[in-house]
């Protein structure tokens, strides 16, 4: 395994210090992977670990760099439901709506995976409520399709437009 390879192995499972040393030594912050695309930046946006995105961002990394899927780092935050990660990245710059290969924005990866707290901030943040998937349908309409009886309230918010 090469540095690159092992700075993303060490992002995505939130070793910061090798992240660290990996940085220093001149690992490429912008290396995507031979198999799926993802850079460190979008595995450790997803696993939650704010203070690896943090390092890579202020070391140059692409916050808006896709993977294979068209997936960013503010995509795999919002899939994940980490509010922190999602408000640094839209402040360093990053498009809330950016789209995959289903046409499914920030937004509609937080639905998905009913994450209450993202939907709120990324509405909050200016999400576009009336984009529709390449399916046509409205992040609202995967909310009732995937609604769990424990999270009503991201029906509710997204036809209130926000909290």
């Amino acid at each position: 395994m090469d540095i690159n390879q092992s700075l993303a192995v060490a992002a995505s499972n939130g070793d910061e210090e090798l992240c660290k040393q990996l940085v220093a030594d001149g690992a490429d912050v912008n290396y995507s992977s031979d198999i799926d695309g993802d850079t460190a930046l979008i595995a450790s946006a997803g696993e939650g670990h704010y203070g690896i995105v943090t390092l890579l961002v202020e070391h140059g990394a692409i916050v808006d760099k896709k993977n294979d899927e068209g997936w960013t780092a503010l995509m795999t935050a919002a899939s994940g439901g980490h509010v922190d990660i999602i408000n640094y990245l839209f402040d360093e710059g990053a498009l809330i709506e950016h789209v995959d290969v289903k046409g499914y924005t920030p937004l509609f990866m937080a639905v998905d995976n009913c994450h209450f707290n993202a939907v709120n901030c990324l509405i909050k943040l200016g999400a576009n409520l009336g984009h529709k998937c390449y399916a046509g349908e409205l992040a609202v309409n995967l909310a009732t399709r995937k609604r769990r009886p424990e999270r009503p309230d991201i029906v509710q918010i997204l036809r209130d437009g926000y909290e």
